[in-house]
């Protein structure tokens, strides 16, 4: 049955050539198609190297670089910089894993929504540039368009306190 496929397929092509070859004796139309088929191939091999290729490798890391502007402004986003290998940034991840997950219990109950995202400033340097980070572990709390530094030890109710004086101003 294949076999039979393939011989129809072949035979179909072979006359569809012949047929728009003769059919095509001003070589203008030819060069034309093949200037087409060359711009498909070089626009498809173009796709292929700036963003196929990047989404199907496994090594691939989102770009964490950006921060989407919220377009809700009652939005809420804190910010949490760290490094795999700062003691105190060890110490603060469970702390800031329970004020997510407090967060994540406050999404349901509130009208705005509040984000934490961590960030690895060993990875995204230019995040930690343009927030200035100087130490770590570093908070920051953006709400309104106005960014607010957290100073003080990183425990879930210093958190949660800290969330909701900065939302309330």
């Amino acid at each position: 049955m294949f076999k039979n496929i393939s011989k129809i397929l072949n035979s179909y092509l072979v006359n569809f050539k012949n047929d728009f070859i003769n059919s095509a004796k001003d070589k203008k139309k030819l060069l034309i198609l093949l200037v087409v088929i060359a711009l498909f191939l070089v626009l498809a091999l173009y796709i292929y190297k700036y963003f196929i290729k990047n989404l199907i490798n496994k090594n691939h890391k989102v770009n964490k670089e950006y921060v989407k502007k919220n377009n809700n402004s009652d939005d809420v986003l804190v910010l949490y910089f760290y490094t795999q290998w700062c003691p105190y940034c060890k110490q603060s991840m469970p702390e800031i894993k329970k004020f997510e997950d407090y967060v994540n219990g406050l999404n349901a109950e509130n009208s705005y929504k509040i984000t934490v995202t961590k960030i690895d400033c060993d990875e995204n340097t230019a995040m930690a540039t343009k927030y200035k980070i100087q130490g770590y572990p570093t908070i920051k709390l953006i709400y309104k368009g106005k960014v607010y530094d957290y100073d003080a030890k990183p425990t879930k109710e210093n958190l949660i306190q800290f969330l909701e004086s900065s939302v309330k101003k």
